[in-house]
């Protein structure tokens, strides 16, 4: 601001120069140095209105960094509720919504002139959305399927029922909609999953412990672990779909798998799969199969997830999936989050344990979009699970 006050001051003197000269000369501005006193009229007005917005941006900045500390202060931390939260009394923090929040922001006025001012707190995202986003790093095979987040108990979404459409001349389309793509509604429900988080007494009464970030870091490595077996494995209780719930009647394709693997078998299943879905599609295979595939030094150019529930294939079960995964499942999250609290489980050894609740469902959606090898010489039907 004192370089601006001081080209201003600068701009007067400018101004009164001619002014002197003209009323010394007795005579009128000349053409050129009305030109000049509009022109150094103009940048004094100019400044005059950036000192004005500057000192408005200021005070406002000033209010909402106060403002932004008094909610700080006002507000308790997740620490300070954890150990307010009376242990075994079936009560519950509900963390999903809170803001996970970062300081590491700037707000600039580069506009008007002064450069960066850092601003206090600034909200980012919330618990739930931060867990979520994290867990493709954590489980490749969710990264790899559709996500659907919801704020209630249910949802009910619409997908693709069967193969995809294309554009047609329009004197076919009646007959042409009567084969291609229609979709129905999947209902998603919040099915309620549980781990438990151990902490040391010392560690939640360590005011300088950084409670939130090791509940986040668990949280996520937890629900990672347990969304790799879900969607693998399933849940018959919730009826919790997953990739081995896919049979002929949803029109996937099956192969049986001979006794040794060969690169003729995963070329066979490449080719099996419809020519739209494999330029997307992933490979899924246990960490056995994925020896028997380095071995051979066969590669195809598509991702491979490998994952410790999927069947090997000396087993019985279905030990290769290939296939456009995110329009084969769907995982369905409730962005809701609560905490437990309770001391029966370490008491012996001054241990708290918090009891987290996430809450999901995964429906199957596209069958045609997976093709599935097992090693398996079972009939399997729709009637495992629908």
């Amino acid at each position: 601001m004192k370089q601006l006050l001081e080209k201003r001051s600068k701009l007067i003197e400018q101004i009164e120069a001619i002014m002197n000269v003209a009323e010394t000369e007795k005579r009128a501005f000349s053409k050129e140095e009305l030109d000049k006193i509009n022109g150094y009229t103009d940048e004094v007005n100019q400044i005059d209105a950036t000192i004005q917005t500057q000192k408005e941006a200021r005070a406002l900045m000033t209010t909402i960094k106060e403002s932004a500390t008094e909610t700080r202060q006002n507000e308790p931390s997740l620490l300070d509720e954890i150990r307010a939260l009376q242990a075994d009394a079936n009560k519950e923090i509900e963390i999903g919504t809170r803001e996970v929040r970062d300081g590491t922001h700037t707000f600039s006025d580069t506009a008007v002139g002064s450069g960066n001012a850092p601003t206090e707190i600034i909200s980012k995202t919330t618990f739930a959305d931060y867990i979520l986003d994290k867990l493709a790093y954590i489980s490749p095979l969710y990264g790899a399927v559709r996500h659907e987040r919801f704020g209630n108990s249910k949802h009910q979404i619409p997908v693709q029922a069967n193969k995809l459409g294309k554009f047609v001349p329009m004197k076919e389309l009646a007959e042409y909609t009567k084969q291609v793509a229609t979709f129905e509604p999947i209902k998603l429900e919040a099915h309620k999953f549980e781990t438990l988080i151990i902490f040391s007494q010392e560690a939640i009464e360590d005011t300088g412990y950084n409670v939130d970030g090791e509940l986040m870091r668990q949280l996520v490595e937890s629900y990672g672990l347990t969304l790799d077996e879900l969607i693998v494995k399933g849940n018959e209780e919730y009826k919790v779909n997953d990739l081995n719930d896919f049979s002929a009647d949803d029109g996937t394709k099956e192969l049986q798998l001979p006794a040794k693997l060969t690169p003729e078998t995963l070329t066979e299943m490449y080719f099996v799969l419809p020519i739209r879905y494999r330029h997307t599609a992933t490979w899924v295979i246990s960490d056995q199969t994925a020896k028997a595939l380095t071995d051979m030094k066969f590669e195809d150019g598509r991702p491979v997830i490998i994952n410790e529930h999927v069947a090997e294939l000396n087993e019985t079960g279905l030990a290769i999936f290939f296939g456009d995964l995110k329009r084969a499942l769907i995982v369905g999250e409730r962005k809701a989050l609560s905490l437990q609290k309770s001391t029966e489980y370490g008491f012996i050894r001054d241990e708290i344990a918090i009891k987290a609740n996430m809450r999901l469902d995964i429906k199957k959606a596209l069958g045609e979009a997976v093709v599935i090898g097992t090693s398996s010489d079972t009939s399997r039907s729709k009637a495992k699970a629908a």
